[in-house]
Parts: C-alpha cells; sequence; structure tokens
C-alpha cells in the first residue's frame, strides 16, 4: 500500500509487478488499472492484482476519493472527477 497527495486528496494504492524490461516502446511493459466500484475499495482487486502482476506486467489499484484510504470529500463526485483523479494517479506513477 502506497499514498500520494493529488489537488486537496490523499489517495492510497496498490502498484505491483512491472520491474520487467522494456518493451520497444521504453515504457516497461503493460500497465492494467484496476478500478472499484461502489461500495467497495481497492482490496475487491487483491486476487487479481496477485495473478497479473509480473515481470512484465504492472497493476495499480487505487481507492477512489471518499472510498478506503483515500480522503473523503463531503457532498456529490463525480465520475468526471473520480477519473481526473485516476489520470493524475497514472502521471504521477
Amino acid at each position: 500500500m502506497s499514498t500520494t497527495t493529488l489537488y486537496d486528496i490523499t489517495v492510497t494504492y496498490d502498484d505491483a509487478g512491472g520491474a520487467g524490461s522494456t518493451d520497444e516502446e521504453g515504457d516497461g511493459g503493460e500497465v492494467l488499472v484496476l478500478v472499484h466500484g461502489h461500495p467497495f475499495d481497492r482490496s475487491m482487486w487483491r486476487p487479481q492484482i496477485e495473478t497479473f502482476a509480473g515481470p512484465e506486467r504492472r497493476v495499480i489499484a487505487a481507492d477512489l476519493r471518499g472510498y478506503g484510504g483515500s480522503t473523503v470529500i463531503p457532498g456529490k463526485t463525480t465520475l468526471t472527477t473520480f477519473a481526473w483523479d485516476i489520470a493524475a494517479l497514472l502521471d504521477r506513477l
């Protein structure tokens, strides 16, 4: 488990695998991003992370804002905001 600050929130995430050689594009292979549904958190993906993470594949699963270990923001959060959060996390990583 790791955490990072994006905008005004703290995001908790798991980041496994991806230690293999780089591919022809130089980006280190495949990246699989797993996004949980309501009312779950990133822990729902543990079996998939263990199965799919490896030297040739990096697997990232984050708690969306308001879920798991990520910051709770009062009010409604739109799907667009969740998508921007995931994009920002991927840019950071």
